[in-house]
């Protein structure tokens, strides 16, 4: 009988030990999955989706192993995980919280709008902006997906909807000049980049990175004064591009194209168009 008792207690004991070594087991897999790196963290993540197959945890592996693939350039498989945890949470087979399908649907946005599938980049997008409405990035992504299929129109409504929302930044306002420039609108186009310009001029002041350099900035409102006849304005900028030695091939010949027409205007005798600086008089030869 004691010796029943021994060897039942030493079964005990060697079940505790592999319960804590298979947890502990375990536990570094799920640990290499979420901070893990590369293949290692990839195939942790696979062990982990492929232990809880249908468990409460399944969805929370297969987002981190989305991220992985991600990081790892491989967007088709990021997509996968990411749809299955759609379909996860549309079956109810696991009860997942709504902030976590935001950034699931965002991240689906973001990876069919990097793919080209713009539809379903739009489709994500929607369903990230009916769960979490207050957030402007959300509607800047949706109106960069119009942009990429040319409906400038319909990425207007996105834009105004960012900015009611207090995105009112350099970044949004290039958007907004985009859209119009897409629509050939250019009195618009250039109503926002002067206050992008504008805008940019602040954020500079304030340390912030701005959506783009000054140089490109310039070129865009030169051309876009050209198509306005705004020549004189158009010549301030493509000489502030030279001077501060922006990079610009095409500006030289700009510049000649904008002091030719200026010319034409003066011989015509049509009043120059008001700059808001005073152009030095060039000497004739």
């Amino acid at each position: 009988m004691k010796k029943n008792f021994k060897i039942g207690g030493i079964l005990l004991i060697v079940l505790v030990a592999a319960a804590v070594a298979l947890n502990y087991y375990l536990d570094e897999k799920a640990g290499k999955c979420g901070k893990g790196s590369g293949k290692e963290a990839i195939e942790a993540c696979s062990f982990m989706i492929e232990k809880y197959p249908s468990g409460g945890m399944k969805p929370s592996f297969l987002y981190s192993r989305a991220k992985h693939y991600v990081k790892e350039e491989n967007a088709a498989a990021a997509i996968a995980d990411l749809e299955a945890i759609v379909a996860i949470h549309e079956n109810g087979s696991s009860k997942i919280e709504g902030d976590f399908m935001k950034f699931v649907h965002n991240q689906l946005a973001s990876l069919h709008g990097f793919s080209g599938n713009l539809e379903k980049a739009v489709k994500y997008g929607e369903e990230a902006v009916k769960l979490d409405p207050g957030n402007p990035s959300l509607y800047i992504n949706l109106a960069d997906y119009h942009f990429k299929k040319n409906l400038f129109r319909e990425a207007l409504p996105y834009l105004q909807k960012a900015e009611s929302l207090g995105a009112a930044d350099s970044r949004l306002y290039l958007k907004y000049s985009a859209a119009y420039l897409g629509l050939r609108d250019h009195s618009m186009s250039y109503t926002y980049l002067k206050k992008t310009e504008a805008v940019m001029d602040l954020e500079t002041k304030d340390k912030k990175t701005p959506p783009i350099s000054p140089g490109k900035l310039y070129q865009s409102l030169a051309l876009t004064c050209m198509e306005l006849e705004r020549f004189g304005e158009a010549e301030q900028y493509l000489i502030r591009i030279q001077e501060a030695g922006y990079e610009c091939p095409a500006c030289p010949t700009l510049l000649e194209q904008a002091q030719q027409m200026m010319q034409l205007e003066e011989v015509a005798g049509k009043p120059k168009p008001k700059t808001g600086k005073t152009r030095k008089k060039r000497p004739s030869y």
